[in-house]
């Protein structure tokens, strides 16, 4: 029988070195998707200036640039954690940032290989953003394969 250590409820966790680096990483790759579309709109190279993808990735990374530190420095105790779990505020916000990271994450790369078609838009920037979006799609496929895992073992009885 497994016995688990529960930590005080008023212990704040610090983020570890390998938290500092993947959020830096996010934080760059959201500063190059802004780069990247504001230099295709200031140059007119957008495919379509009715498109809402580019203005959707632009409004997402930057909420990403600045709710990232946000994340990394803000943090709570287990203890109020918990009550804004058992309250179901924290269930409506990851359902929501669940949904718009899975959007996001398909509308980079619909975006990307849109931007293939189009010769003006040729920068070591557009396979890179490709790349991350492929990247996130696999990242939500993998998230989705394991709630799903988890739910089926859930209900045949396994733990």
């Amino acid at each position: 029988m497994k016995t688990s250590k529960r930590m005080p409820i008023n212990t704040v966790i610090l983020p570890s070195g390998a938290d500092y680096v993947s959020k830096t990483l996010a934080i760059i790759a959201h500063l190059v998707l802004i780069t990247y579309i504001t230099a295709l709109q200031s140059t007119k190279c957008a495919s379509d200036p009715n498109d809402w993808r580019p203005k959707f990735l632009l409004y997402v990374s930057l909420a990403a640039v600045a709710l990232v530190p946000l994340h990394m420095y803000v943090r709570i105790t287990p203890g109020v954690f918990y009550r804004l779990w058992n309250s179901g505020v924290v269930h409506g916000v990851l359902i929501f940032l669940l949904l718009l990271g899975a959007l996001k994450a398909y509308v980079t790369v619909d975006y990307a290989l849109s931007l293939y078609q189009n010769p003006c838009a040729e920068d070591w920037r557009r396979p890179l953003i490709l790349w991350l979006g492929i990247f996130s799609v696999l990242v939500y496929v993998i998230m989705v394969l394991g709630g799903v895992i988890t739910l089926w073992r859930r209900l045949i009885g396994k733990n």
